[in-house]
């Protein structure tokens, strides 16, 4: 379905906090000058780099007054910095420009306004003031490079979008795609080098964006812990997960791991140490030991204390995440954790203000009610997801009941629950919050993103986060769910994610905004007239991975959509077409899939069946191998544009050979079969 909108409406993205129309406009003149502000030379050096591509022509920029100010012709209005260390005011008379801010930043948003607004309005800007500043102080994507490792080229392309959407944080999550001087053995040998980082940091500051290194201290060492050397550190010795808290070697190899990427990050207020999904710590004899039958959260509190104390002492902000803390649900664990960190609740599936989250506590709980069929609509049940015997919320003892009663106060409680239950946990005990969600995680799949899903994930973490005073909104973007698992789907595929997280972390965002969101969107990013992108989104997210259920394909509509639209793409077409490379490959998938599933239809009575129909069948399945392979090549070369070889092959061939190579060795048996009769 299309949206119209007036074609006087003004789409920038994100919404500005405050925007007042007047009447009139201004003329922009053959070879603008700019003059910018002495002390934003840099954003000087961004514009003359992006008006060329923006319109077409050259511009000429000046040297002004001391401060953070843009201007261009002689407007008359006087302005005044905002208070807001991130904010700006930008006026477009009759008669110019003029934009303020009080730091680099504000300033920088203020040109991103402008951009926009130079798309939509060419060569005749409607007269506006805009002021503006952000809800959420600091909007972070999240940079995974265990995985789908962006090219170097490509870490300086993303920053420019980046800043467009007022993201403000790159959370890098490095792993062994960083060169480290002191342990130079673990990189593969495509990693960043120290001198190809400092040139991003550089490039990132430019663009107002922190970098902010993540490095994992105790849990998701699979890429460490693998090799024979640190072998000897593992918590169980048959799972490369978690090192172990007590043994004499773990705590020196940590130290360095974040000493030096404070080192090659000199400056950065905070560090990320990871910390989450410690199913292990303290079950080792050693560890155990040590607790002298204490709790085993005993030993993962002292090291999380362990660890922001060395962080404190080098002068950075140690962030968390908040999964092993919001499980125990207890007090007297809370008040001995750290008061400098920040915790950060991540909740992938939680898409609303109420929704089922009792899994998050105490390990994982179920409520009865969850396993009652309504007696209406069934798409609102919960996943349950569980294994071996459930625990049920209402066995939970008295105290246990008591203690969550804060954090259920609705009346459909233990039926649903806020999502920002752990958000409130936290802040109710005194701890400085995060929120985090999640716009490519393990549970997308590897062909893309759950576009929607995300979306409506990340609007609740941007709500969830202002609700309850938070500093950070992350965007995660998950590349593997660690370093042995499988790829996730591409990180190119992640902009539409992105935008919701810049928007709905600078200003307000509803439900009721997303179809006026995917207009906004698809004019910036694309150049698109509508927001029909967004529907193909949805269609994309609503084809069933099962290939049984042909009335939930919409492939083929999306594809025969995305080739219609391709014309009227002005911007990012390369992006644009990978989304369709996905597509197709998605839809070869699909046939696989449904081969398989003819075949098993079909294998009980195999023999009964005629001749020329089985012919017909295995036919198809040489046809559908055929395609795969030929496809699988330029797949991997479409997505080499912006990530590394080596991961672009693996990624093509998780997305299609699995599917392939199930419905091949169904195949081989069923020939099998024809033989032996």
């Amino acid at each position: 379905m299309k949206t119209s909108r007036p074609a006087a409406d003004v789409l920038l993205l994100p919404r500005p906090q405050s925007l007042t129309r007047q009447a009139g406009a201004f003329r922009l003149p053959a070879c603008p000058e700019f003059e910018v502000s002495r002390d934003a030379a840099e954003l000087a050096e961004i514009m003359l780099q992006e008006w060329p591509a923006e319109q077409d022509e050259p511009t000429a920029l000046f040297s002004g007054e001391a401060g953070f100010s843009f201007r261009l012709g002689d407007p008359t209005t006087k302005l005044r910095a905002p208070e807001d260390r991130q904010g700006f005011v930008l006026a477009i008379s009759s008669k110019g420009v003029l934009a303020r801010a009080r730091t680099y930043p504000g300033l920088l948003y203020a040109w991103q306004a402008l951009k926009q607004l130079l798309r939509q309005f060419p060569g005749r800007l409607p007269c506006l003031t805009i002021r503006d500043w952000p809800d959420i102080p600091w909007r972070t994507y999240h940079l995974d490079l265990k995985g789908t490792c962006r090219t170097f080229d490509n870490l300086l392309a993303i920053l420019p979008d980046l800043a467009e959407w007022r993201i403000n944080t790159l959370l890098a999550e490095y792993e062994d795609y960083l060169r480290l001087d002191r342990h130079p053995d673990i990189a593969v040998p495509e990693a960043l080098t120290p001198a190809q980082i400092r040139i991003f940091l550089a490039e990132a500051a430019r663009y107002g964006i922190t970098v902010v290194p993540l490095v994992q201290t105790l849990g998701h060492l699979q890429f460490l812990l693998t090799k024979p050397a640190y072998a000897h550190l593992r918590e169980d010795p048959a799972d490369p997960a978690e090192a172990c808290s007590t043994h004499p070697d773990t705590w020196p190899l940590i130290r360095d791991f974040i000493d030096e990427l404070i080192d090659l990050h000199p400056g950065v207020p905070f560090l990320h140490v990871g910390l989450d999904e410690t199913a292990r710590v303290g079950t080792c004899p050693r560890c155990k030991k040590a607790l002298k039958g204490q709790p085993r959260i005993t030993r993962y509190l002292d090291w999380v204390n362990r660890v922001a104390a060395h962080c404190a002492e080098r002068g950075v902000t140690p962030l968390l995440w908040g999964d092993v803390i919001a499980k125990e649900m207890n007090p007297a664990v809370i008040r001995r954790l750290p008061r400098e960190a920040i915790y950060c609740d991540w909740g992938y599936t939680e898409t609303a203000p109420l929704h089922y989250n009792l899994r998050r506590f105490r390990g994982g709980l179920l409520s009865r009610a969850w396993l009652k069929r309504p007696e209406g609509r069934i798409d609102t049940l919960p996943r349950l997801n569980f294994s071996g015997k459930p625990r049920f919320f209402e066995d939970l003892p008295a105290a246990d009941q008591r203690a969550l009663a804060p954090f259920m106060a609705n009346p459909e409680a233990p039926r649903w629950l806020p999502s920002d239950a752990v958000p409130k946990l936290f802040r109710r005990h005194g701890l400085t919050l995060g929120t985090v969600g999640g716009i490519r995680v393990s549970f997308h799949g590897c062909m893309a993103p759950r576009f929607i899903t995300g979306q409506l994930n990340t609007l609740e973490t941007c709500n969830a986060c202002k609700r309850n005073e938070g500093l950070f909104a992350i965007g995660s973007s998950w590349s593997r769910g660690h370093s042995l698992a499988g790829i996730n789907a591409h990180p190119e595929l992640d902009w539409y994610g992105i935008a919701t997280l810049g928007a709905a972390g600078w200003s307000s965002v509803e439900e009721s905004d997303l179809r006026d969101f995917d207009v906004r969107f698809a004019f910036q990013f694309f150049g698109l007239p509508d927001g029909e992108i967004g529907d193909l989104y949805f269609l994309h997210e609503r084809t069933s991975p099962r290939a049984d259920h042909l009335h939930d394909n919409y492939l083929p509509h999306v594809l025969d959509r995305l080739a219609a639209l391709r014309p009227a793409v002005t911007r990012n077409r390369t992006r644009f077409d990978l989304f369709k490379a996905v597509c197709e490959a998605h839809l070869l998938r699909f046939r696989a899939q449904f081969a398989l599933l003819e075949m098993e239809y079909f294998y009980a009575m195999w023999e009964r069946v005629a001749p020329a129909f089985r012919a017909r069948i295995l036919k198809d399945t040489g046809a559908i191998r055929d395609a795969i392979n030929r496809a699988r090549p330029a797949l991997a070369r479409e997505y080499a544009r912006t990530i590394t070889a080596g991961e672009a092959a693996e990624l093509a061939a998780t997305q299609l050979n699995y599917a392939r190579d199930s419905m091949l060795a169904m195949a081989e048996k069923m020939r099998k079969r024809m033989v032996l009769k």
